[in-house]
């Protein structure tokens, strides 16, 4: 992670800009989780972050005439809270709980994977 730059912007216009202006590779920060991970292992080492959790509209979602525009930071939990778990036939919790189990495996890759059962 040497030499890894992070930025937050507050707009859509911004992150664009900075990831259009990327020289190297660079990797955008919604959830955290899988990303941090990736860090952490040595997976990926990217020249930029961009952090979009201040920009208001990827932490929002809407419902409107049955489509479904959800932000890429809205966190599955509080999609689960407001009953879009359901909705959406449960597939944004499980997959919530398939990350973190992968997470889980990852941290713990030097384990025998049949703890896990």
């Amino acid at each position: 992670m040497n030499g890894m730059r992070y930025e937050a912007p507050s707009s859509v216009d911004e992150a664009s800009a900075l990831l259009a202006g990327a020289s190297g590779e660079a990797r955008v920060l919604a959830g955290g989780t899988d990303l941090l991970v990736q860090l952490r292992s040595g997976m990926v080492a990217p020249e930029l972050v961009v952090d979009v959790k201040n920009i208001e509209e990827m932490m929002t979602y809407s419902v409107n005439d049955g489509a479904y525009t959800i932000g890429a930071a809205v966190p599955s939990a509080q999609l689960h809270e407001d009953g879009l778990g359901d909705v959406l036939g449960g597939r944004a919790v499980r997959g919530h709980a398939i990350r973190h189990a992968i997470d889980e495996l990852v941290m713990r890759r030097d384990e025998r994977a049949d703890t896990l059962e």
